[in-house]
């Protein structure tokens, strides 16, 4: 039921969104300097990538530090573990699940605002990108925020990589597209043979 309600709300916001802004793509400005910087003689940086690795870097091990160096962060932190066993030891786990929301929400408006300069504003793109942020996430198994934040550098850098010198012909030329979706396999995979040899270790 969570599921079927969790997409029928994206279907009923998406819808919301073309209606009142309309389904053309719109950019917004950066709120970082519109500079480049050359780092050899074929790579090039802009201010506003810069500024969104550090903004990112330093939400993340905020984040990071946050669950585990505070009662509230142990208290997430065992809630998602085991919500039962946490509530057994008298952890309000309603309340922990409020403030789970909000720091979710707030770490998501983060994200909307430093990433929607670099790309087109439009709604379609952005519910793709639940896929790219996925496969970084997975990095770390939904556990680790050190390993997704090293994941989503990963999936990022190598889809820039891709664009730059990656096949523009023949059968190849949608391994870029792809990219984020055959990560996110190879990780799946990853963790599943890792578990299955753990359990037979056992």
């Amino acid at each position: 039921h969570r599921i079927i309600g969790t997409v029928g709300l994206f279907v009923l916001l998406a819808g919301a969104i073309v209606v009142v802004f309309g389904s053309a793509g719109k950019r917004v400005p950066s709120p970082f300097p519109a500079r480049q910087f050359e780092l050899g003689s074929q790579l090039t940086v802009g201010a506003d990538q810069i500024g969104v690795l550090v903004v990112t870097t330093l939400a993340g091990l905020g984040l990071f530090f946050f669950l585990r160096s505070t009662s509230t962060g142990t208290a997430i932190l065992a809630v998602v573990d085991r919500r039962d066993v946490a509530a057994l030891a008298g952890i309000d786990v309603h309340r922990v699940s409020r403030i789970s929301w909000i720091l979710g929400t707030m770490m998501a408006a983060v994200a909307g605002i430093l990433l929607s300069p670099l790309v087109i504003l439009d709604w379609l793109f952005f519910a793709l990108l639940v896929i790219q942020a996925l496969s970084g996430a997975m990095f770390g198994y939904l556990r680790s925020i050190p390993l997704a934040l090293a994941g989503g550098v990963v999936v990022g850098l190598g889809e820039s990589l891709l664009t730059k010198y990656g096949p523009s012909q023949g059968a190849l030329i949608g391994v870029r597209s792809s990219f984020s979706f055959i990560v996110l396999f190879a990780v799946l995979v990853f963790y599943a043979v890792r578990g299955a040899g753990r359990g037979q270790a056992r």
